[in-house]
């Protein structure tokens, strides 16, 4: 069966005023549904290409789909794909700018135009999906790196797109924070969302992933499941290994484990060695 593309980038290339060549000729398909992780150092190219998919950077050569058309640059169709293709930015001081945590997540429907009945209706819903109803009237000013975070990921929520592009997502964040991170993105996933996500997290990446791209120079050097990715003859830059995949391969060189199955979570590793 087909899978539905809803975002691709068709041989983008972008350079910088400076002359820096941040994109070259890059392919990528996003299918619809799908949890895509992208991997890369900095200056890879992976925040360049996530500004081209939502219309803040445009293409000096090549072209962005969105479901199967180009998309165009004039205000309405840019409107219309920023509803749909949100972008939750590493640092969100970067994108937090009302006064209380209420005023910001309200801000882009109030923009769009929706009665504030429904407004307030949206906004208590996405507070309450992200347990962070008691920030309310809360200066954001005042809130933890980890709540701006959260309230960051609400602003987009709240305009309900078919695309949520995370730009590293777990950065600075903690271990409890990082969990319950990744218990939102697998929900919004069962909710038929696309999520795309940029980070430096071989763990992470592994563990959550349907599908990764490997990002260096402004190119793609490499793509495939996370076990493509990670297990194998791999072509081009060699990877560090995600701890799970490490202690997997150590304890069946010692045959403590007999499972060909390779785990991609802890509770899968404990029961191949139990032998469940």
């Amino acid at each position: 069966m087909n899978m539905e593309t809803i975002l691709e980038a068709v041989n983008v290339s972008f350079e910088y005023a400076d002359g820096a060549k941040a994109l070259q000729g890059i392919n990528m398909k996003i299918e619809k549904g799908k949890k895509i992780a992208v991997l890369g150092p900095n200056g890879a190219g992976k925040t360049t290409l996530f500004l081209h998919f939502n219309g803040i950077l445009k293409p000096k050569s090549g072209k962005i789909m969105y479901k199967g058309k180009e998309i165009l640059y004039n205000r309405k169709e840019l409107i219309k794909l920023r509803k749909n293709v949100g972008i939750v930015f590493q640092n969100p001081d970067v994108q937090l700018f009302s006064a209380t945590v209420y005023q910001e997540i309200s801000f882009g429907p109030m923009n769009l135009g929706y009665e504030e009945k429904i407004v307030r209706a949206k906004v208590d819903e996405i507070m309450g999906k992200l347990n962070i109803s008691h920030l309310k009237d809360k200066p954001v000013h005042f809130l933890s790196y980890g709540q701006k975070k959260i309230v960051s990921i609400a602003d987009i929520l709240v305009m309900d797109p078919e695309v949520i592009i995370l730009d590293e997502p777990t950065a600075y964040l903690d271990v409890e924070h990082t969990e319950e991170l990744i218990k939102l993105l697998d929900d919004l996933k069962e909710e038929g969302k696309t999520i795309v996500v940029s980070t430096h997290d071989v763990d992470f990446a592994f563990l959550w992933a349907d599908y990764i791209y490997v990002m260096k120079d402004g190119k793609i050097i490499k793509e495939g499941t996370p076990y493509e990715i990670f297990t194998g003859d791999s072509k081009g830059e060699r990877l560090k290994k995600p701890l799970i995949l490490e202690i997997y391969e150590i304890l069946k060189d010692k045959n403590i484990i007999h499972k060909e199955e390779i785990p991609r979570k802890v509770e899968e590793l404990k029961k191949a060695i139990r032998g469940n």
